[in-house]
C-alpha cells in the first residue's frame, strides 16, 4: 500500500511510514483544512474497517476531515457506515477534484455541528 500511498502525495501532503500510523495513510493541509486519508488499493470492494480507520485517524490526526480513497467500489455496510460517521469515500480518479469535495464535505460538517 505504500506506493499508492506515495503516489497520492502531493506538495502540501504528508505520507506515514505504513506502521504505528494510526491508520493514516497521507495527511493533507491546504487553506487551513486538514483532512486525513487512508488509501485502499484493492481489486474487491472496501468494508467497513477502512471507514473505521480513517474516522480514527481523524481523531487521532485532529483533522476537519477524514476519506478512504480507493481504486475499487466499497460495500454496501461501509457506504452506510461512512455516511453516518462523516467519512468521504472516494475513487482515486476522484482526487484531482478533492478541492470542491473537501470543501463541500467541510461546509456540510459546520452545518451539522450547529
Amino acid at each position: 500500500m505504500q506506493s499508492f500511498s506515495n503516489y497520492l502525495c502531493a506538495s502540501a501532503a504528508n505520507c506515514t511510514k505504513g506502521s504505528h500510523d494510526q491508520g493514516v495513510d497521507v495527511v493533507a493541509q491546504k487553506n487551513g483544512t486538514r483532512i486525513v486519508l487512508r488509501c485502499k488499493l484493492y481489486n474487491q470492494p472496501v468494508g467497513t474497517k477502512a471507514v473505521q480507520e480513517a474516522f480514527t485517524a481523524k481523531a487521532y490526526e485532529q483533522a476537519h476531515l477524514a476519506a478512504v480513497v480507493s481504486s475499487s467500489a466499497y460495500t454496501v455496510s461501509a457506504r452506510q457506515l461512512a455516511k453516518s460517521r462523516g467519512v468521504l469515500l472516494l475513487h482515486c480518479s476522484e482526487l484531482r477534484n478533492m478541492d470542491v469535495l473537501a470543501g463541500q464535505a467541510y461546509l456540510i460538517s459546520a452545518i451539522d455541528r450547529r
